[in-house]
């Protein structure tokens, strides 16, 4: 799975297109007999967005902020983590002067 709880997570694919682009909060991975759940997408997320998202059941049309969305539809916003920027085998180089790591463009 790409995604995790607590993740920022953007959306990338999607049945709609205004769903495209949403920043989503992973909330908990959502039930298996939830209202709204998709057959046949995978691993599904409960994910909550700051706007209205699109989902359909029964060619009924639901705008919610908080819904599923399949794990294979974000992808998930995470930092770099900084122990892995510089490893032993990659050092910074070393200023003679200063003693200090540099910086590099």
């Amino acid at each position: 799975m790409r995604c995790k709880k607590g993740d920022l997570a953007i959306v990338i694919s999607a049945h709609y297109k205004d769903n495209i682009g949403c920043i989503v909060t992973i909330i908990r991975m959502a039930r298996k007999n939830g209202f709204l759940n998709m057959k046949n997408q995978g691993p599904l997320w409960l994910v909550s967005c700051g706007q209205n998202m699109k989902w359909t059941k029964e060619n009924k049309i639901f705008r919610k902020k908080i819904g599923p969305v399949p794990d294979c539809f974000l992808q998930p916003i995470r930092g770099i983590d900084p122990t892995l920027a510089v490893t032993k085998k990659h050092p910074l180089p070393i200023s003679k002067e200063s003693r200090q790591p540099v910086m590099q463009d």
